[in-house]
């Protein structure tokens, strides 16, 4: 039924869907997370299979030969429901261009998957996630790319072994957003605290209104 939605035309011979007989380092980021999405998905919960669906977007978006540009956001929002086993009939305009764009997931070395691992940590706009959304981000791209490893899609594990940089990074995000002070921070990284804010700019989004909410706390209590 997979196949029937999304248009797959079938052998003649073997009556499978022509891309069951592709070897598997032949099938796109694109085909190959849908395919492992897809039998995982039974054992997941709601939340896990939504937080799934959104890192594997990602994924399939940063592994393409050529960047979508100005359409970005169209092209998310069709992800997080075309990547879903359960999704409804698909866009013919986005699958013949995922079709075209997306590279093969053979194809995958490290140097490819170590530009994709730095860019699952960014926002759309280049700044840092937030670590905990970083991290969950690259569990399940990684654990996709693993699994096409184990299949002989990929030959060898190209993901990168975790970084220094990595632990830095969660680190002074966690210890941000507990509330530990801008100075303190820095010298815990060694930093100045323009490195730290420049740097970590996505960890202080909620600053701003924290310190305003303590403000009217204090002024609230010397009018009481």
């Amino acid at each position: 039924m997979q196949a029937v939605r999304d248009g797959d035309r079938f052998d003649t011979t073997t009556c499978e869907p022509e891309s069951w007989l592709l070897s598997l380092s032949d099938l796109t980021v694109y085909e190959w997370a849908r395919r492992w999405l897809g039998e995982q998905w039974v054992e997941w919960q709601p939340r896990t299979r939504t937080s799934a669906v959104e890192s594997l977007s990602k994924l399939v978006m940063l592994a393409v030969s050529t960047p979508v540009g100005k359409r970005d956001a169209e092209l998310r929002r069709y992800l997080k429901t075309a990547m879903r086993p359960d999704a409804a009939a698909p866009d013919a305009k986005w699958e013949k261009w995922l079709r075209d764009n997306s590279v093969l997931i053979g194809s995958l070395d490290r140097e490819a998957i170590a530009e994709i691992d730095r860019e699952l940590g960014l926002r759309l706009d280049g700044q840092p996630t937030a670590a905990t959304t970083a991290n969950r981000t690259r569990i399940v791209a990684r654990a996709c790319v693993v699994a096409a490893v184990a299949a002989g899609a990929i030959h060898g594990d190209p993901w990168p072994p975790l970084r220094v940089y990595d632990c830095r990074h969660a680190a002074a995000t966690s210890w941000l957003k507990g509330g530990l002070s801008l100075g303190d921070t820095a010298r815990r990284l060694g930093h100045s605290v323009d490195t730290l804010v420049s740097t970590y700019v996505g960890a202080l989004d909620n600053e701003e209104a924290a310190s305003n909410a303590k403000v009217e706390r204090f002024l609230a209590g010397m009018t009481e």
